[in-house]
């Protein structure tokens, strides 16, 4: 093995506060060094904090004021020094960056005792050419340069200062005998030491919490862990033998394939499921003059990870917990509607992240009911969508494995069929889309001719109502959520989605927003002794459907429809049981009578899921709790447990 420099003496480090100098003085100070690091500011007690409270900081590391512009400002800090790390350069600013090295290394010229300098270039400073320069058989490594006239053709300024300052370097150090050997790291990612986000971590950030601007325009890309940076600097400056240029990644990942896996280790976090691409060459990088060395790399699972954990400490991804046990990322449409309220309620209790759709996010009055849930402020996030505009659900959709499409203005049809078929549009724009779980309805089996409703024969899913029934009765609602399912059945087949609808009956229980549906309002109505009913009904609790959705979501062999109904009962079925469950209440004995043929539900297809139904009488206790507790229906009905007095 080759002999090693002498170590544990004294270095400087330049630009000491910033993202990979304040990580690398870590390492030099773990590592038994004496650091010397220069600053802008050594009284921004603020910007420096974190410097001094690493780990033998106080012993073995100096702060000192120099300036990249201005030549001799590094010659204290640098004198006596026996290795100068330079990683002080400015994003984007030639004369600084160019300039401030030479600063540096006239400097160093002065320094007798100095035996290497290390300087951080980039990999920018190999993989900007002309897209004919890349050869898919042949990756880039340290004998490949960028083009300085394509930088600057397309005024692309951070990669040409990393040129024009690393030729400098070499040529100044040739002519002045300094031995230098220069680290080109690609994007750097892992936990950040100052408290202010630089712009690495803050691209990193937006990636993280949704954006695609910033990264979109990295395009193809090398990824490496900011310890391995820090370490690869220390390892050729002790290694005697190391010399020349070292490029220094972990892998290379397109836009795509890094939001494909950051979108699957994370599935709570937002990241976008796809970027808009760039038509960049594809290329890899040749690292293997560093590994000669004896380094590994750490993985890109490992540098989210450490990056993500140092975001969450530092508050920047508050209440976004990468680590919860969820099922990933779901859209809910119609979001502050009677059901998807207390789907998303659901959603959340069981650790989902939501992307609610609303058509108006400045009413807060019909949306407080969903910020007050459990999770909501951690893992919800709710966004416009109009059903009639095509594409207006893609930014909800994209990046959600699961799409719950609940939303549906009653008896219109051309909102519901349409407003279905641009959900589905922009579901298949989506390419982390596992299932879509549509809210139907009962009443898309149920109406038919009396004489194609048997009694001995229970409907099931394989039933259908009859579009010209409903036609010829204008029964626009179930004529609408036969039209929108049956439109969504072709589409998704046609399409390669996954669709598994849900067929819920006459839905009852309590309403989370404060505002009555049509549901709620008649359920009222009937407490009030109101005797217009539906006639023969089936009837099923608003948490079932709710659990009914996610269940046939997250099971893997659920497919087709799903009928979800407890019960069926005719109106004085119905009438007696609640006339002697709440005998305070003046809900009629007796219902008008609406001719309709007897007809029962067969939900085995979701019971053998294990689904348990509630029962119809605790169906309308939560309901009736629900209304009092609201204002709409005041103390009190008495049975066993209750008493309730009507409000009028």
């Amino acid at each position: 093995m080759d002999r090693k420099l002498e170590s544990k003496s004294k270095v400087c480090v330049t630009g000491a506060s910033g993202f990979l100098a304040s990580w690398l003085i870590k390492r030099l100070l773990l590592s038994g060094y004496h650091v010397t690091g220069t600053v802008r500011d050594p009284g921004n007690e603020k910007k420096l904090a974190h410097l001094w409270r690493l780990e033998g900081a106080k012993e073995r590391l100096r702060l000192v004021k120099a300036d990249l512009m201005e030549e001799g400002s590094f010659d204290d800090a640098i004198l006596g020094c026996h290795g100068v790390f330079h990683s002080a350069s400015p994003a984007e600013i030639l004369e600084p960056a160019v300039e401030g090295t030479l600063n540096v290394l006239r400097s160093c010229k002065k320094n007798p005792s100095l035996r290497r300098v290390v300087l951080t270039s980039s990999s920018s400073a190999v993989r900007v050419r002309p897209d004919g320069d890349f050869s898919s058989d042949v990756p880039l490594d340290e004998s490949s340069w960028s083009s300085v006239e394509l930088c600057e053709t397309l005024q692309i300024w951070y990669p040409l200062s990393k040129i024009l300052a690393e030729k400098t370097a070499w040529d100044f150090c040739k002519e002045n005998g300094i031995d230098l050997v220069t680290i080109l790291p690609s994007f750097v990612i892992g936990p950040s030491l100052p408290p202010d986000l630089c712009s690495t971590a803050s691209d990193v950030l937006g990636l993280l919490k949704g954006e695609t601007e910033k990264f979109k325009w990295h395009g193809r890309m090398g990824y490496v862990h900011i310890d391995d940076v820090a370490f690869c600097h220390i390892l050729v400056y002790e290694h005697e033998s190391a010399h020349g240029r070292y490029l220094c990644s972990s892998t290379v990942l397109d836009n795509n394939e890094l939001a494909s896996l950051l979108s699957a280790r994370y599935p709570s976090l937002p990241i976008p499921a796809r970027f808009e691409q760039l038509g960049r060459p594809h290329y890899e990088m040749n690292t293997s003059k560093m590994e000669s060395l004896g380094f590994k790399f750490k993985s890109i699972q490992e540098m989210f990870d450490d990056c993500i954990a140092s975001l969450k400490s530092a508050a920047d991804l508050k209440g976004m917990d990468e680590k919860l046990e969820s099922k990933g990322k779901v859209c809910v449409t119609g979001a502050s509607g009677y059901l998807a309220s207390c789907l998303i309620k659901r959603l959340l209790l069981s650790g989902y992240h939501v992307i609610g759709t609303v058509r108006d996010l400045g009413n807060q009055k019909t949306l407080a009911h969903l910020w007050k849930l459990e999770g909501a402020k951690e893992r919800l996030r709710l966004v416009e969508a109009d059903l009639m505009k095509e594409c207006s659900f893609d930014d909800a959709i994209l990046g959600c494995h699961g799409v719950f499409h609940s939303a549906s203005p009653r008896e219109v049809l051309e909102p519901a069929i349409e407003g279905t078929l641009n959900v589905l549009r922009s579901c298949k724009k989506n390419p982390s889309l596992r299932r879509v779980v549509l809210t139907s309805s009962s009443t898309a089996l149920r109406n038919r001719p009396d004489e194609d409703l048997a009694s001995c024969v229970k409907l099931d899913e394989s039933s259908w109502s009859s579009v010209e029934h409903c036609q010829r009765l204008q029964l626009w609602y179930p004529l609408s959520k036969v039209l929108a399912e049956k439109a969504a059945g072709d589409f998704c087949k046609e399409n390669g989605i996954d669709l598994v609808t849900v067929l819920p009956a006459w839905v009852i229980g309590p309403s989370l927003s404060p505002d009555l549906c049509l549901t709620a309002s008649r359920v009222l109505s009937l407490l009030k002794g109101d005797t217009v009913w539906y006639g023969r009904m089936g009837y099923v609790h608003i948490d079932d459907v709710a659990l009914c959705h996610i269940l046939v979501y997250e099971h893997e062999s659920a497919h087709g429809r799903y009928l979800c109904s407890s019960t069926v009962l005719d109106n004085d079925e119905l009438a007696s049981l609640l006339s002697m469950r709440y005998p305070s209440l003046p809900i009629a004995k007796r219902l008008k009578q609406v001719s309709r043929p007897y007809y029962e539900f067969d939900t085995s297809k979701l019971q053998s899921l294990g689904f348990k139904f509630k029962s119809i009488q605790e169906m309308f206790d939560d309901c009736i709790d629900s209304l009092v507790e609201q204002g709409h229906l005041s103390a009190l009905y008495h049975n066993s447990e209750h008493d309730y007095l009507i409000d009028n």
